[in-house]
């Protein structure tokens, strides 16, 4: 019995079920999730660097600031130098999605390209960088504990 259970143990490929488990619906929800979050709550990209207005006249949402008194579409308010929140219309915030990747286990993409009401367009990535989407530390030692949890149980289904 116990040459069987070492046998089943030696051939688990703990790759496949990490990929399997950063398929699962659920665990990519929360992944966009944490990842909106970071945006939204905490104004951080995934290297955990505020993002920040720097020029009251150029990039994303300058129009709205100068046109309706630095208040976003949304009803926040901002100034230059305020975090920013990646909340205008909502629709880069919307756009970002998690997914299993080829080569990587896990991929974000996000539509970055904003026209404003003149059709100024702002690619968001440029501005703030390809960091902007992503998980930060923080969040990153959350999902390898819940990833840890269901490759342990996983482990021991299969092996027993």
């Amino acid at each position: 019995m116990l040459k069987k259970r070492l046998n089943k143990f030696l051939k688990i490929d703990p790759i496949l079920i990490i990929r399997d488990i950063l398929s699962d619906r659920d665990i990519l929800t929360w992944i966009e999730t944490k990842n909106k979050e970071q945006l939204f709550d905490y104004n951080e990209d995934s290297e955990g660097n505020k993002l920040i207005y720097k020029n009251i006249y150029t990039g994303y949402s300058s129009y709205y600031h100068r046109k309706q008194d630095g208040v976003k579409k949304n009803g926040v308010p901002f100034n230059v130098g305020d975090p920013y929140t990646i909340a205008n219309a909502g629709d880069f915030y919307r756009s970002i999605i998690a997914k299993p990747g080829v080569q990587d286990l896990l991929v974000f993409d996000a539509d970055p390209i904003k026209i404003d009401e003149l059709g100024n367009k702002t690619d968001l990535f440029e501005a703030f960088g390809k960091d902007i989407i992503g998980l930060n530390e923080e969040n990153l030692q959350q999902l390898i504990e819940k990833v840890k949890v269901k490759l342990i149980a996983e482990i021991r289904r299969q092996v027993c």
